[in-house]
């Protein structure tokens, strides 16, 4: 029973990395696009994914039931049951593993996810409501989730997150710096003030025309302080999330992956 309990965990910990990974833009279409190029280049399916998690499904629990008094013949033609049953397992265990996924199921989930990513990119292609926009989020994440992406696609899916939250701090950490060492700006001030004022100018004019000890480094500051601010747009840019959506999905990414490796 600890055992499937433990595994449940892990898989419950990787939907949430994939309902995170869904709302990455780019995350979805990378492996979208690798399906459609298995289906032309007729290549294998397992080279994406292994099979899928459904949270509905129960594992299968080991037999439990109370041992039955065998005499010595039962017993023996019992064990070579046994034995039997284990070689047809493993044999269809490694047909399945050679076979890959169902090709069919594949087309059906895959369809799904093409179907509700379309309908995200109409809802905000229509400037839809914040509740029409998050409905269809929603509708890919549980699309989406159920897929057991091979090591090579989920790591170069959650390293496209980790890269952006890494270029997010390195222009966080210049802004800090600047401010409390070349500026002076006491630490605690900073911290308290800087959070949803990342690529705020009007936060920077604030400061500098403040009558604080440090208005006028700041001021002598400005170019590259606007420098960080502006990488810090373009990062808004390229991925059309706020850097509070990218930071977001990495923090409910790292959760779920804490949570598969309890």
């Amino acid at each position: 029973a600890r055992r499937i309990d433990i595994a449940k965990r892990i898989e419950e910990g990787i939907r949430e990395v994939m309902m995170a990974l869904s709302r990455f833009p780019g995350s979805v279409d990378i492996i979208l696009d690798a399906y459609n190029q298995v289906l032309q280049e007729e290549g294998r399916l397992s080279d994406i994914f292994s099979g899928y998690i459904d949270p509905d499904a129960d594992v299968p629990e080991d037999e439990t039931d109370a041992p039955v008094e065998l005499d010595d013949d039962d017993q023996d033609e019992r064990d070579e049951d046994e034995d039997e049953d284990e070689d047809n397992k493993d044999s269809d265990s490694n047909e399945e593993k050679e076979r890959g996924p169902d090709p069919e199921e594949a087309r059906q989930r895959f369809g799904l996810i093409q179907e509700c990513l379309d309908k995200y990119h109409q809802a905000v292609a229509n400037n839809g409501s914040v509740d029409e926009i998050e409905f269809a989020a929603m509708a890919l994440a549980n699309a989406f989730a159920p897929i057991k992406l091979s090591p090579r696609f989920y790591d170069l899916l959650v390293e496209r997150v980790r890269d952006c939250i890494d270029g997010i701090r390195k222009q966080e950490r210049t802004i800090m710096r600047i401010c409390t060492q070349r500026a002076k700006m006491p630490r605690p001030v900073f911290i308290k003030s800087f959070p949803g004022n990342e690529v705020s100018q009007e936060w920077l004019d604030t400061l500098a025309n403040s009558d604080k000890p440090y208005a006028a480094a700041i001021g002598r500051s400005m170019p590259d302080l606007q420098r960080a601010q502006r990488r810090l747009l373009q990062i808004e840019e390229n991925t059309g999330l706020t850097l509070a959506e990218v930071k977001e999905v990495n923090r409910n990414l790292s959760i779920g992956e804490a949570r598969a490796r309890r």
